[in-house]
């Protein structure tokens, strides 16, 4: 991957040199907001593409780009079943396009990328799930991984008249974990949404909106050896929550899927300076089948199940002045749900809850050098599992702030230069690890002490990056180069089954190229 990163370089600099003898002399044009992106595009974005209906008010303008990005990170600052390594080059175009004389408003993107995961032990199907649930492929052997990822998203928004538009939206994402150690596991995932909604415009710049959507995922592991193999670091166990696993063939055709319709509700208001809030919400039930297949029958059986209820809200408010341009945006995440094993009846064998919020404050002085662009945010979480069968509960919450802040300089009218530092610091404000009569069960020794020693910990984040923007005619180019280092700053938590102290650490790499137009 690093071979990659300096071919993403190499592209950079040859483009760049191919595309000087382009620029006009008499080019006096001055840059556009071109190192603000983020600000004017970026963060907003997550805003009107969050119901489809919403579009219609979209005001940045349309935009065309096109990207390729590298990253790389290593360390030993993790828990058990994440890797000591990622490698991973992705491409990725996004576009905003407006058709005023019918009034349609399209977006859309498409993202693909291959990836490389090295050195995870207990991971058998890559998958850790974001939605609480314990359900997910164990294997004590460590393992590597080759990722395959592509996506869509495409939204379409009518106008029909001044006071209703509507919209369809539609994304699409197909995975691929492939591990390629001893054990392999060719794991295939789809996910896929369709979504409807309608604007209504209540006057005076107020509008409310409406929508649901059809949330489907599938996938499918197949297992198969490479080698020979034989021992217990080689038994294949599927995790039923925060106590034991249970073993299973090789042989074995294990099926997940969740599938659920989602609301949204959305409203709009101001004209220059705006304000909006948005809220989703919907129950959600995720399972993994067991199919048997014979020349007389085939029956499915469900194994597990997951129900969860989650909520989602976005709350932006947007300042222009003609001194600076203010943003801010909450985005707050709240799961609950309970694990259920099939014992002939489904029985509960775990909680969860979780919540994470997310502010961010952000402020751009158009015509400042030093401190241009100042940022921040606060990340807030705060995570509860319990295993109802054993007893064995883990809590945590944790409070994190990072500042950021930089300086450009803008040669001519063609090129410019950014330097941005940042820093965070994660503060653990308090944990609970309670193994009750789990305390000698596998999930105990093996995953849960590292995981809790993992998110006890308070850490710091140094890093920054370099951005070079350049002006070529109506496109602009930008290559960025950034770096993150996290260091351990106390350690609450320290036992023999726990690899986490104030000696690990974990640095992050990342370079992109795009052109926008």
């Amino acid at each position: 991957m690093k071979k990659l990163l300096l071919i993403v370089l190499f592209i950079v600099l040859f483009f760049a040199n191919h595309t000087r003898a382009q620029d006009s002399l008499d080019n006096n044009n001055a840059l556009p907001e071109n190192l603000n992106r983020g600000f004017y595009i970026e963060k907003p974005l997550k805003v009107y593409r969050f119901n489809p209906a919403d579009l219609r008010l979209w005001q940045h303008g349309d935009f065309s780009s096109i990207g390729v990005s590298g990253k790389y990170d290593e360390g030993n600052f993790k828990t058990v079943d994440e890797f000591d390594k990622n490698e991973q080059l992705s491409v990725k175009t996004e576009s905003v396009q407006s058709l005023k004389e019918s009034n349609w408003k399209f977006y859309g993107n498409f993202t693909m990328s291959v990836s490389r995961h090295d050195n995870a032990m207990w991971n058998l199907g890559y998958h850790k799930s974001k939605i609480g649930s314990p359900f997910r492929l164990l294997i004590q052997r460590m393992g590597d991984f080759n990722v395959k990822h592509y996506g869509l998203q495409g939204i379409a928004n009518k106008k029909l008249n001044e006071k209703i538009s509507i919209g369809l939206g539609i994304k699409y994402r197909g995975d691929l974990y492939f591990r390629v150690s001893d054990t392999r596991n060719e794991f295939y995932t789809l996910t896929s949404e369709f979504s409807g909604a309608i604007n209504y415009a209540l006057g005076d710049n107020k509008y409310l909106s409406l929508g649901a959507s059809y949330f489907y995922r599938k996938g499918q592991p197949n297992f198969n050896n490479e080698f020979k193999t034989n021992g217990p670091e080689y038994y294949l166990y599927f995790n039923e929550g925060l106590g034991d696993f249970n073993d299973f063939s090789i042989d074995s055709r294990h099926y997940w899927k969740n599938q659920n319709p989602k609301y949204y509700v959305s409203f709009f208001t101001g004209d220059k300076n705006k304000f909006s809030i948005s809220y989703s919400g919907f129950f959600g039930e995720e399972k993994w089948e067991n199919k048997i297949t014979s020349t007389l029958v085939q029956n499915a059986k469900d194994l597990y199940k997951y129900e969860y209820f989650e909520n989602k809200l976005l709350t932006s408010h947007y300042i222009s002045k003609e001194a600076y341009k203010l943003f801010n945006f909450i985005e707050s995440v709240y799961i609950s749900g309970t694990g259920y094993k099939n014992t002939g009846v489904f029985q509960k064998t775990y909680n969860y809850e979780g919540l994470d919020i997310n502010s961010s404050s952000e402020l751009i002085r158009p015509q400042a050098d030093l401190f241009y662009r100042s940022s921040m945010d606060f990340f807030f979480e705060s995570k509860s599992k319990k295993d109802m069968v054993y007893a064995h509960q883990i809590d945590y919450t944790n409070l994190s702030v990072k500042l950021k802040t930089g300086y450009r300089k803008q040669f001519n009218p063609l090129n410019a230069l950014a330097l941005d530092l940042e820093f965070l610091y994660k503060q653990n404000i308090n944990f609970t690890h309670n193994v009750v009569s789990a305390g000698s069960k596998p999930y105990t020794l093996n995953l849960a002490y590292n995981e809790v020693a993992y998110h006890a910990a308070d850490f710091y984040q140094i890093g920054g990056d370099i951005t070079w923007f350049k002006k070529v005619k109506k496109m602009g180019l930008e290559f960025k180069l950034g770096y993150k280092l996290i260091n351990p700053a106390n350690i609450p938590v320290s036992n023999n089954y726990s690899t986490i102290n104030t000696d690990t650490q974990r640095e992050y790499l990342e370079t992109s190229l795009e052109i926008y137009f």
